[in-house]
């Protein structure tokens, strides 16, 4: 999380940051109104991290 602070440090303006797990996201981007659901067809993806199966749970 720190690395990720650091990061946004420089932005010099108001902004929010919504962590979701795949399952929570594949889950609500059925429901009008949630963050998934308007990340999912407005959304623009920046950034996809590789996963295995020996690293799930570092993240």
């Amino acid at each position: 999380m720190d690395n990720m602070r650091f990061a946004l440090l420089p932005i010099n303006y108001a902004f929010d940051v919504i962590i979701l797990s795949n399952e929570e996201f594949e889950r609500d981007k059925k429901y009008p109104g949630t963050v998934a659901r308007y990340a999912s067809k407005e959304g623009i993806l920046l950034y996809e991290r590789e996963t295995s199966t020996n690293n799930l749970e570092a993240a």
